[in-house]
């Protein structure tokens, strides 16, 4: 009902016999009308209203579960990348031990050729001592010149002055473990040539430190060398070991004849 009917509607009723009581129903019909659309009006706004919100809530729940999605995907992400990295690292860690493996192996290998040249070397450079001292002592007169090897009377001057049989005999466990791990099972001649290499390339494999401590003082004070006193010890040391194996010195002239017949 529009403002010109109302007024039509009211000057209608007004002028109808029933007068102002008329007019009164028309202004209760009025608002009654006015009720009905604001009513209607408020319905159709609430009704919009509420499809916002219902549709700003699916935004939010659409808005939230992406979110959460993109979240678990981050995650996972990050999750695979961690593996990746930790199997990449122990990847690399197996490799770096299988190098370090490998080249340790190639160290012990080379440091293992080192040492058996070193030996080689070593081994020929007594040969060339021994024979050397053999072809000039140390001392004239030490060493007798027949054969087998003795003591001259010089050299049994030398074994009393140093105590030489005290010494071979303070040390006779050590040079008989000794001689027997090298030449045990062997005849005379390799006893004796042993004994002499072992005094004279490295006497502590038959007496002590404070032996040597001892010869030395001894040589500096009698003006001789080393050698002379580890010539000494050799010779009374081959004869020890021989009489504990019960093999009479005279078997070592059979072995020198063999080898000056051999390098004849």
């Amino acid at each position: 009902m529009g403002a010109l009917n109302f007024l039509e509607f009211a000057e209608r009723a007004y002028t109808s016999p029933l007068g102002g009581l008329g007019i009164g129903l028309a202004v209760l019909g009025a608002a009654f009308y006015a009720v009905i659309k604001v009513t209607r009006f408020v319905s159709t706004h609430t009704t919009k209203t509420n499809g916002i919100e219902e549709a700003l809530k699916e935004m939010k729940a659409d808005f939230r579960a992406e979110r959460q999605a993109d979240r678990e995907e981050y995650r996972a992400e990050r999750q695979a990348d961690r593996e990746e990295f930790k199997a990449d690292r122990k990847a690399d860690r197996e490799e770096f031990k299988a190098d370090i493996k490998t080249l340790r192996g190639e160290i012990r290998e080379e440091i293992h050729s080192l040492k058996t040249a070193v030996s080689a070397v070593a081994s020929e450079l007594a040969d060339f001592r021994l024979q050397v001292t053999r072809a000039f002592p140390a001392k004239a007169g030490v060493l007798a010149g027949r054969s087998p090897i003795s003591l001259a009377e010089e050299g049994v001057k030398i074994a009393k002055d140093i105590a030489a049989e005290d010494t071979v005999e303070g040390n006779w466990e050590t040079i008989r473990a000794r001689i027997e791990e090298a030449v045990g099972g062997q005849g005379a001649y390799d006893i004796q040539e042993f004994c002499f290499r072992e005094m004279l390339t490295n006497p502590r494999g038959f007496i002590t430190e404070g032996d040597i401590e001892r010869l030395k003082q001894k040589a500096f004070e009698a003006g001789l060398t080393m050698d002379t006193y580890y010539q000494v010890i050799a010779v009374i040391a081959r004869d020890r070991f021989l009489a504990y194996k019960g093999i009479p010195v005279s078997h070592l002239d059979k072995k020198s004849e063999e080898a000056e017949l051999a390098t004849a």
